[in-house]
């Protein structure tokens, strides 16, 4: 059995009658699996498209538009992580966001998100492909989104799931 070793004490050398153990080289390994190419499906149909998000009458994004939720008098508002700031431009970094110590966080001007710009019919996030991830999670007619529009006298809107 050249594949195996007997149980032997480092000191004392092969003890008569060990048991004999296998190394790890004679263990039968499994075979190994198949590789598997996986390859998203066509789109149905020519005309499938992905649901797009309510616009206002002027045709702005209905969240962009509203912008209830960049709105508050706390001077650190929203906070960024490490990778939220990395998004940013340098340009941006140094208008938009402000330190408190290691904490960064989107600055606050006029009681609104520095980076919410007004253009006709509503506002426009200056950075909302960039936007912190706070900012993403933040779901349009969701729970916290009524109450900041009840906060700035805005009608609420139908949530998705109605």
């Amino acid at each position: 059995m050249a594949d195996t070793l007997p149980l032997a004490h480092p000191a004392r050398g092969p003890d008569e009658g060990a048991p004999v153990l296998p190394t790890p080289w004679s263990i039968p390994l499994p075979p190994p699996a198949p590789s598997v190419l996986v390859v998203a499906p066509p789109p149905t149909s020519p005309t499938t498209t992905t649901p797009t998000r309510p616009t206002t009458p002027t045709g702005l994004d209905e969240c962009q538009a509203c912008g209830a939720c960049c709105f508050s008098p706390q001077e650190h508002y929203v906070r960024l992580s490490g990778a939220d700031h990395g998004r940013l431009s340098d340009a941006e970094q140094a208008a938009y966001t402000v330190f408190l110590g290691n904490r960064c966080f989107m600055r606050m001007e006029r009681g609104r998100c520095a980076a919410l710009a007004d253009v006709p019919g509503g506002f426009a996030c200056q950075v909302y492909e960039r936007r912190p991830q706070l900012c993403r999670d933040y779901e349009l007619a969701g729970p916290a989104c009524a109450v900041d529009r009840e906060r700035q006298r805005l009608p609420v809107l139908p949530s998705a799931g109605a």
